[in-house]
């Protein structure tokens, strides 16, 4: 079987999920002609403790055999951070690639690439503080209700402004929520790349009948 090396970069995108950044890696070859997609795709999942606070970018130089397995994988480029870039390593070492051209023979080819992986740090607030509701039934008139509230706070996590951007329905169920929240509620300093964020999110609540024994 002949031998043959395809330079390529894959294509990364980021996604972040409350406390954790995600990786999920999609290969693309700037040769529009070959067929490649990952046979055991590389994911990572990292941990916002993991990146020290700041957004981390790396490269890395992967070689796999004529099968498809990575046998060579190494920073080019480091996150400033080695045990970051070992995690990364070891998983792009359990990787697998297939690579071919349609009218080609050959099951697969050896490939060469360089792989640029971006992480970034959660941008979801942490609560430092949570507020609790005390309601009954009658002040839900019958019916489960929730509510949505449009929340702002300080580079320090201190709110700043709350309203309703969507109402339980009873004016005065959604003022006992706004104005406990208000009171109750703060957050965790939101840091960035060494710099405090002001926050803007939003929080939901849902209020559902109690059975009689939970009265």
């Amino acid at each position: 079987m002949k031998s043959l090396f395809i330079i390529f970069s894959l294509l990364v995108s980021s996604f972040c999920f409350g406390a954790d950044s995600q990786v999920q890696v999609e290969p693309r070859t700037v040769d529009e002609n070959m067929i490649i997609k990952w046979v055991k795709k590389p994911i990572f999942r990292i941990n916002n403790d993991e990146l020290k606070g700041y957004d981390r970018y790396l490269v890395v130089r992967i070689e796999t055999d004529v099968n498809g397995f990575v046998k060579i994988a190494e920073i080019n480029k480091s996150s400033g951070l080695q045990d970051l870039d070992n995690k990364i390593i070891e998983v792009f070492k359990k990787a697998k690639i297939f690579a071919k051209y349609p009218n080609d023979k050959i099951e697969n080819f050896p490939v060469r690439l360089t792989q640029p992986v971006e992480l970034s740090v959660s941008r979801v607030p942490k609560y430092a503080e949570y507020p609790e509701f005390n309601f009954k039934n009658t002040d839900l008139k019958g019916s489960n209700r929730t509510i949505t509230l449009s929340v702002e706070a300080n580079e320090k996590g201190k709110l700043t402004k709350v309203k309703v951007s969507k109402s339980t329905g009873i004016p005065a169920l959604d003022e006992y929520v706004l104005s406990e929240f208000f009171k109750k509620t703060s957050f965790k300093p939101l840091v960035i790349n060494g710099k405090p964020q002001r926050i803007s999110t939003t929080a939901d609540f849902r209020f559902n009948l109690r059975s009689a024994s939970d009265e």
